[in-house]
């Protein structure tokens, strides 16, 4: 399970569109920064080329999302359990907030926070926050869909599939492929409504469901929401 809470954090949190749980009960105190292997996303032997100078923050994390705040609330399942995840912006996306409910809203989350280009966050067991420079090779990046590049679409061997409606929004489709997982995703102004992830038995991934349950883009955002001590 430790695995799979890993997997869920690194694929939802961008999703910022950075990764603990044992599902709705007790929860095991690992620190975050002790990185188990399996978690870690697998690279292929020959790393695929592409244009470095197309990735960088500026281009990666500029104008992502079409409101300029939002609040999107979601829930992800697999093997059963469901757990819950909150996600504040500002700044179109540049900004932005993920709070991981892995043990339930009553209990302290996974907090992490994107801004000035600083991935900070802090797991359930973390003595201090942790902090490193975003980067498009974290495991925890999606592309910026409404300015893909051809680097963003190398580098997940992007795919365009049929548009979908979720939550009274017509969403676009992908199909992404990350680490040894491959995954459909839906988008609506660069924001995720819904995410397939597939499974890859090897590794110990099961299939994984991410919906959004709902979203305001009209309520103001605190600054509390993007302050992680």
């Amino acid at each position: 399970m430790k695995r799979l809470f890993g997997v869920s954090v690194l694929f939802a949190v961008v999703l910022l569109g950075c990764g603990e749980d044992e599902g709705a009960g007790e929860v095991a105190k690992v620190d975050s920064t002790q990185v188990d292997p399996t978690q870690v996303e697998e690279r292929p032997e020959e790393p695929v080329i592409y244009d470095s100078a197309a990735l960088t923050p500026e281009v990666w994390l500029a104008d992502r999302y079409g409101a300029e705040q939002g609040t999107i609330e979601l829930e992800l399942s697999t093997e059963g359990e469901v757990t819950r995840q909150v996600r504040y912006f500002r700044d179109h996306g540049r900004t932005e907030s993920l709070y991981y409910y892995a043990t339930g809203p009553d209990n302290s989350p996974f907090v992490s926070v994107l801004k000035d280009d600083i991935l900070r966050f802090r797991g359930v067991a973390d003595k201090e926050v942790q902090e490193v420079p975003w980067s498009p090779e974290l495991p925890v990046s999606m592309p910026n869909f409404r300015n893909l590049n051809d680097a963003m679409r190398k580098k997940y061997d992007l795919e365009t599939i049929e548009s979908r409606e979720y939550l009274g929004r017509e969403a676009e489709g992908y199909v992404l492929k990350s680490g040894v997982t491959t995954s459909k995703i839906w988008v609506w102004e660069g924001i995720l409504l819904y995410g397939e992830v597939g499974a890859a038995p090897a590794q110990g991934i099961e299939p994984m469901v991410v919906r959004a349950t709902s979203i305001d883009i009209e309520s103001p955002v605190s600054d509390d929401k993007f302050v992680l001590k």
